[in-house]
C-alpha cells in the first residue's frame, strides 16, 4: 500500500481545499488547494449564465492567500475564462500551465466570449492575449517542479482536445484534480488515461455534471439515433438543426455525420454558422496527432481536413428557402438567444423538421423553446461528461483517501456523495462556492459493503458489519431488510405495470455495468426472460433471482443473499425512475 505524507503535518490547520468557483453548480470552476506551504489554484473559469462579476470565481481570496501557480484544465469557457482576470483582481504573476490546444482553442473562445459579452467583462482582449501567450506549454504524462516541495502531473482527461487532469504532489501528499473528463471513448477524442496516476491518492477533487444520472443508450447507440433521425428528416424534405457550441463540439459531430454517411453510401448536406466553427474546426485539426483517438489519426483525421475546407457557412437565403435541405450546425449550443435560436424561431412551425439536441443542459426536448412548434425535438446523448457508473468506478479504481465533489448540482452530487460513502467507506465532502474544506478534520466513512457477494469472499466480516450494510441499503422509498435467510426489498410505486417496466429497465441497466457488482450477465439475461414471462402472466415476480409480489402500490422482492448486490442495484435504479 501506499504512503503518503500526512498534509497537516508540519503546518496544522493550514491544508484546505478552497472552492472559490464551481460548488454545488456548473459554471466558474476554480478551485484552491493549499497543502501546508504549498498552494495552487486548479482552473479559473466563468459562468456563462451569469452577468456581471457574478460570472466569475470569488478571486478576492487571493489577494491575501496568492497561489504557487495555476493549472488550466481544458479550453472551455467555464474553466478557463475568469483567468485573464485573474492577474488584475489579484496581481498574480506566477506561472500558468495549460496544454497547446488549450491555448490555441481557449484564445478562440475568449475572444469569442468577449465578442458578445464584452461591456460585462472587467477584462479585455489585450489582457486575454497577454496572459494565454505567457502560459507554460505542458503534455501529458510529464511531470514538472513548480518548487521544492510541488510537482505537478498531467494525464489524459479525454472529454475536450488537449484536455488534462492534474496530480499535485506537495510534499509527498497527492491530490488528483479530474478536471471535466470523459470515461468512454468519442468520434474524435479518447477516454481518459489514469495508468500514470499514484495509486490510492490521499485526495480526489472529481466532477460530477453527471453525478445522479447514468445514460440509458451507449454513445454509438446515440450516435445511430442521431443518425437516423437525420436520415428521415432529410427524406422527409426537412431540416435538421443541431445546435453545438462552436469551438470543439462542432467538428466532433461533423466527424459523426461523415462517419455515418460514408459508411451508409448517403450524403448529407453539412452547414456550419459561423466563422468562429470554421477557425475552431482548422485549429483543431493542426493541433498534433497523439491528442486524438488512435483509431482517427490516419483516416478520419485526414478526410476531415480536406472536408473541413469545403463545409459552407450557412446563407441565410438557404436557411429561409423552404425546399432547401441542409444539416446545420449553429451556436449557441443552449438555443437561447444568437443564430441557432434564430433559425430554430424560422423552422419551428414545419412538422418535417427535426432539432436535434446533443450535449449538456438540456433536461427534456423543451429546453430553451417555448410552446407553439411543431417541428420534432429530441435529446440525444452526446455529452462529454462522465456519468454515475462511470464516476463511481473511476474512485473504486484510484481508490483515494478522501473525495470533494465539485461542477455539479445538488441532487446529482449528493447522490453520488452517498453512494461512495455506504459503498466505498470514503469520506466525501461536497462544498458550495466559497466554503472551504481542512484536510485535517476530513472523517472517512466505515465502509458499509453493498453486497453479500463480497462477504463471501472473507469469511472473517463480523455480523455486526453486515447489520451496517443494511443501513446503507436504505435510499428513499427503497429499503432491505433481512427476512430468515432471505433479504427482503421494498419500493413504492404508482402502479404494477409501472413496477413492472422500472424493474426491467433496471436489470437492463444493471446488466451493462454487472461486472461492477460481480454480477453474471447470463444470470441477469435469464432473470429479465423469467421475469417478463412470469410477472406478464400471473402479476407476480418468480424467478432464480427474485419472488415476491406486487399489489399495486408497493412491490416485494424476495432474493437469496448471494444476489443482494443486485438487488440493491435495482432499489437505487428504479427509485430514480419512480421520482
Amino acid at each position: 500500500m501506499t504512503s503518503h505524507t500526512n498534509a497537516t503535518s508540519g503546518g496544522t490547520g493550514r491544508s484546505i481545499v478552497k472552492i472559490l468557483g464551481g460548488g454545488r453548480e456548473v459554471g466558474r470552476s476554480c478551485v484552491f488547494l493549499r497543502v501546508q506551504d504549498k498552494s495552487i489554484l486548479l482552473d479559473c473559469g466563468l459562468h456563462p449564465g451569469k452577468r456581471n462579476l457574478a460570472r466569475l470565481p470569488q478571486l478576492d481570496f487571493l489577494r491575501e492567500n496568492p497561489p504557487d501557480a495555476v493549472v488550466i484544465t481544458h479550453y472551455h469557457i467555464d474553466h478557463i475564462g475568469g483567468l485573464p482576470y485573474l492577474s488584475t483582481a489579484t496581481g498574480f504573476d506566477g506561472p500558468v500551465y495549460m496544454t497547446k490546444p488549450t491555448k490555441d482553442l481557449g484564445l478562440l473562445v475568449i475572444s469569442d466570449f468577449l465578442r458578445l459579452n464584452g461591456s460585462e467583462v472587467p477584462f479585455s482582449e489585450e489582457d486575454m492575449t497577454r496572459c494565454l501567450n505567457a502560459a507554460t506549454i505542458v503534455e501529458t504524462e510529464r511531470t514538472i517542479q513548480v518548487s521544492a516541495g510541488l510537482d505537478l502531473r498531467f494525464l489524459y482527461a479525454g472529454h475536450a482536445l488537449g484536455a488534462v487532469m492534474v496530480q499535485v504532489i506537495a510534499h509527498g501528499y497527492v491530490v488528483l484534480y479530474t478536471g471535466d473528463i470523459t470515461t468512454f471513448p468519442e468520434r474524435l477524442i479518447d477516454t481518459l488515461c489514469v495508468s500514470g496516476a499514484a495509486p490510492q491518492p490521499d485526495l480526489l477533487i472529481m466532477e460530477s455534471t453527471y453525478a445522479g444520472s447514468i445514460r440509458e443508450y451507449s454513445r454509438r447507440t446515440n450516435e445511430r439515433l442521431l443518425l437516423k433521425e437525420v436520415s428521415n428528416t432529410l427524406e422527409a424534405g426537412g431540416k435538421v438543426l443541431i445546435p453545438a457550441f462552436a469551438v470543439g463540439r462542432t467538428l466532433e459531430i461533423v466527424a459523426i455525420l461523415i462517419s455515418y454517411s460514408r459508411r451508409c453510401n448517403l450524403s448529407f448536406p453539412i452547414h456550419v454558422s459561423s466563422p468562429l466553427a470554421r477557425a475552431a474546426m482548422k485549429a483543431m485539426l493542426e493541433q498534433d496527432s497523439s491528442w486524438f483517438a488512435d483509431g482517427v489519426r490516419e483516416h478520419v483525421l485526414h478526410d476531415l481536413v480536406e472536408l473541413q475546407e469545403r463545409i459552407p457557412l450557412s446563407q441565410r437565403s438557404r436557411v429561409d428557402d423552404n425546399e432547401y435541405q441542409m444539416v446545420l450546425i449553429a451556436a449557441p449550443a443552449m438555443l437561447n438567444a444568437g443564430f441557432s435560436r434564430e433559425v430554430f424561431q424560422k423552422w419551428r412551425s414545419d412538422e418535417r423538421n427535426l432539432v436535434a439536441l446533443p450535449g449538456f443542459g438540456y433536461s427534456d426536448g423543451s429546453k430553451g423553446t417555448e410552446s407553439g412548434y411543431r417541428c420534432q425535438i429530441r435529446n440525444y446523448s452526446l455529452s462529454a461528461h462522465a456519468d454515475a457508473m462511470g464516476l463511481f468506478q473511476l474512485v473504486r479504481k484510484l481508490r483515494p483517501k478522501k473525495v470533494v465533489l465539485v461542477h455539479g448540482e445538488d441532487r446529482p452530487i449528493e447522490s453520488l456523495e452517498k453512494l461512495l460513502k455506504s459503498d466505498l467507506g470514503i469520506g466525501v465532502k461536497s462544498p458550495r462556492t466559497g466554503e472551504k474544506v481542512s484536510l485535517s478534520r476530513f472523517e472517512n466513512h466505515v465502509r458499509c459493503p453493498h453486497s453479500l457477494w463480497e462477504l463471501n469472499h472473507n469469511r472473517k466480516e463480523s455480523s455486526e458489519l453486515a447489520e451496517r450494510a443494511l443501513l446503507a441499503f436504505q435510499k428513499g422509498n427503497g429499503c432491505l431488510r433481512r427476512q430468515g435467510e432471505f433479504w427482503r426489498c421494498e419500493t413504492k410505486f404508482r402502479s404494477w405495470e409501472f413496477a413492472r417496466k422500472a424493474i426491467i429497465s433496471g436489470l437492463l441497466r444493471i446488466k451493462k455495468s454487472g461486472h461492477m457488482f460481480g454480477i453474471n450477465e447470463s444470470a441477469i439475461t435469464e432473470a429479465v426472460a423469467k421475469f417478463e414471462e412470469d410477472s406478464s402472466r400471473s402479476g407476480s415476480i418468480r424467478s432464480v433471482i427474485f419472488k415476491g409480489v406486487g399489489d399495486g402500490r408497493r412491490v416485494v422482492f424476495l432474493c437469496s443473499q448471494t444476489d443482494v448486490s443486485l438487488a440493491r442495484s435495482l432499489i437505487n435504479e428504479i427509485v430514480s425512475v419512480d421520482r
